[in-house]
């Protein structure tokens, strides 16, 4: 492999010219697409300058092979200019060398033909050689600088160490947000029956026919309850849904389903006069965050009750504050005096809105009451109700109590 010469010119593209800078060996290698891009820009050298096997290259020549001379000009300006140098032993080994060329012409006080300071030469780490009278030729050193490896290599690593950081914590908090229930919705369904003999029919219809069907869709935990009194003989129904796409699809599943329409045969075929109920009100719920999923009761007790109570507020700020003040720390507080809260829900769809409902359950009446008492002494709740963000936040409270029916799964 023969060297060559990569000449940087000064004003007029020779070496000899005034403001020349730099002549760095090169390797000659198989012509690359700059290389052969470059062959477009040559300048020919004038007659007479093609040199001869013994002729020394003059002001200007670069030889690169014996009797021939190549001459190349390059802009004034700013260049990099990067030289592979191949080493002598192992075809494999490579080593590169980035050498930031300034095509500079001014003078400077202590600097060479090129302009560049000695303490520019020592910043850049270029050792400089005199080789004529004004002119100056920079080498490169050929051993990189540990110092900026060093340098390098903590930078990758610290880098590495932080992504890897980040993205473990997104995946952790990815997995959480999995964990996490889903907040379910509810429909609360209130037959309005207005004897209790036709009530009694409503609930053979919801136990017997009803019920079943919808935990054959998959619908499970349904609450079936009779309010705790001779005045008011309608059936309330809780029904819980995981998406909003079985609430959709339920009443064509039930349509298609032949063990349902046979069960309810003998209800459908009742005549206007003998109608078991005069409306049917239904309310959509969605859960709390701090109560994402219905929680069953216990139902051990043969004297167990429930209590359904829904908040109103004036408008849907106060309503959602309401909301607000549950989650903060109500519904807490309500489980550390004993009471078992079943389900809280933001009602989204009714005739009463905005407001909230939710319900609770207790072992017996006695037992419900202490529960209370208990929740309207403590000292958390006395410091909440006070909380001007929270004052004002319900304008009317309904409250039913109610005991669950033999059907029901709550």
């Amino acid at each position: 492999m023969r060297p060559a010469f990569l000449c940087l010119g000064g004003r007029d593209g020779r070496v000899g010219s005034p403001g020349a800078d730099v002549v760095l060996p090169v390797v000659r290698k198989r012509p690359g697409r700059r290389q052969r891009l470059a062959r477009h820009s040559r300048r020919r050298p004038p007659r007479g300058a093609r040199g001869h096997l013994d002729h020394a290259p003059q002001d200007g020549e670069a030889r690169l092979a014996p009797g021939r001379t190549r001459w190349r000009r390059f802009p004034h300006r700013p260049v990099s200019v990067l030289g592979a140098h191949r080493r002598a032993r192992g075809h494999e080994q490579h080593d590169r060398l980035l050498v930031r060329v300034l095509a500079g012409v001014s003078r400077s006080a202590g600097g060479g033909r090129d302009g560049r300071t000695q303490a520019q030469v020592d910043a850049d780490g270029l050792s400089p050689r005199v080789d004529a009278p004004g002119r100056t030729r920079y080498t490169a050193p050929r051993r990189l600088d540990m110092n900026q490896l060093i340098r390098r290599r903590a930078f990758l690593s610290g880098s590495l160490a932080a992504g890897v950081a980040i993205t473990t914590a997104s995946k952790r908090d990815s997995s959480s947000s999995e964990r996490k229930p889903k907040q379910e919705f509810y429909e609360l369904r209130i037959y309005r029956s207005p004897t209790a003999a036709k009530q009694q029919v409503v609930l053979a219809f919801v136990e017997k026919a009803l019920r079943p069907a919808l935990n054959r869709q998959g619908i499970d935990r349904i609450g079936i309850f009779k309010p705790d009194g001779k005045a008011d003989t309608a059936v309330y129904v809780v029904i819980p849904y995981p998406s909003l796409d079985l609430l959709a699809l339920q009443n064509d599943k039930l349509e298609a389903d032949d063990v349902y329409q046979a069960a309810a045969a003998a209800y459908f075929a009742l005549p206007k006069a003998a109608a078991p109920y005069t409306r049917i009100e239904s309310r959509l719920l969605r859960a709390f965050a701090g109560l994402p999923t219905l929680a069953a009761p216990s139902r051990k007790s043969g004297t167990r009750i429930v209590e359904l109570r829904i908040y109103e507020s004036r408008n849907e700020q106060l309503a959602k504050r309401k909301v607000e003040m549950f989650n903060q720390g109500e519904i807490d507080l309500m489980r550390s005096v004993g009471m078992a809260p079943v389900f809280f829900g933001e009602t989204l769809i009714a005739s009463d809105v905005p407001n909230l409902t939710y319900m609770l359950s207790a072992d017996s009446p006695a037992a419900h009451k202490a529960h209370w008492a208990a929740f309207l002494k403590h000292a958390e709740w006395d410091r909440m109700k006070n909380l001007s963000r929270y004052k004002g936040t319900v304008s009317k409270i309904v409250s039913v109590t109610m005991m669950p029916t033999a059907g029901s799964q709550l």
